[in-house]
């Protein structure tokens, strides 16, 4: 089930990914095909909203906005929270972390 206009401007509707499911809540946005700029804005001004989700679900899910690349990926995460944290204590060897990469490990 679909909530529509959670947020009060119409910008994004919530559910879950399964029917009595509550982790993670699925956010969307409304409007068929959102830019960049209008997800960052929506995440800047609603906050509060957005850590109100997670406290009350465990886990939010943001399913269908425009995050192309690693750049959009951090522009997402600088809009949604000032307290980004570094990726510094590195428990195994690792690459520069890049948009679809999943590796980790030696010889990799």
């Amino acid at each position: 089930m679909w909530s529509p206009d959670v947020d009060g401007d119409g910008f994004v509707t919530t559910g879950s990914l399964s029917q009595g499911g509550t982790l993670p809540l699925v956010i969307r946005p409304q409007a068929a095909a959102p830019t960049l700029d209008g997800f960052t804005g929506w995440l800047r001004r609603n906050r509060d909203f957005v850590g109100r989700a997670l406290d009350a679900h465990g886990a939010v899910l943001f399913r269908g906005f425009p995050v192309a690349s690693v750049a959009d990926f951090e522009n997402v995460t600088s809009a949604a929270s000032d307290r980004l944290i570094e990726y510094s204590e590195r428990s195994s060897p690792r690459s520069q972390p890049t948009l679809g990469s999943r590796r980790s490990g030696r010889g990799c």
